[in-house]
């Protein structure tokens, strides 16, 4: 029991290290360089290494065509979708407890974790297999041929877990929001620093004219 309760710390610490991961995923198709942003933070701020390899790997981040950002941000999402796969319903509802505590009061956020709890040994990756595999059973109905007990069993999961697995979207966008909020303010500040540095020598050349 020990040593599983240390394995599960240990995935609850490597989700929240690669945080910064799964923002780069979610931002790779909307902006390299919102990405390239996020997995600056990463290496700064969250990955235990030197600072000659944190260089490194900043410096080729700055690959013109973003092939090392869209490489960088595919292994280091995946790092945090397999940590967050192999933790249960009950280390997730502890990752997003500061979010149940911002935007709800404790009467309201009780009803959440009761619902959550029914799940609570249940590992996030299992039941994502168990859900998709219902839902790929009900979308076949009529095109693929499940026996009515297979039918009715991915109804019965697909009944159980619907509403956990919108919980767990909301919570996850919420979680990682102030993330990408970050990396929206940081793109502003080095848009305008960009523009001011810009004008800035054009008005120091209109000076010296």
């Amino acid at each position: 029991m020990a040593k599983d309760n240390k394995q599960k710390g240990n995935s609850l610490e490597e989700l929240t290290k690669y945080q910064y991961g799964a923002v780069a995923g979610t931002l790779i198709g909307q902006s390299v360089d919102m990405a390239k942003s996020a997995l600056e933070f990463l290496v700064d701020d969250y990955l235990t290494l030197d600072k000659a390899t944190k260089e490194v790997l900043n410096k080729s981040f700055a690959d013109p065509k973003g092939k090392a950002v869209k490489d960088a941000a595919e292994i280091y999402s995946n790092a945090y979708n397999k940590a967050r796969s192999s933790l249960t319903i009950g280390n997730l509802v502890q990752y997003y407890d500061a979010v149940l505590k911002g935007y709800l009061n404790p009467e309201e956020s009780g009803s959440i974790r009761a619902e959550l709890g029914r799940f609570d040994k249940e590992t996030y990756g299992d039941i994502m297999k168990k859900f998709v595999r219902a839902k790929y059973v009900i979308e076949g109905e009529g095109k693929y041929d499940f026996t009515e007990e297979e039918m009715n069993g991915a109804k019965s999961i697909d009944e159980n877990y619907k509403t956990l697995m919108q919980l767990l979207q909301f919570l996850e966008e919420a979680k990682l929001k102030p993330l990408i909020d970050n990396i929206e303010k940081k793109g502003i500040k080095d848009m305008l620093k960009a523009i001011s540095g810009k004008l800035k020598q054009e008005q120091d050349k209109q000076k010296k004219s």
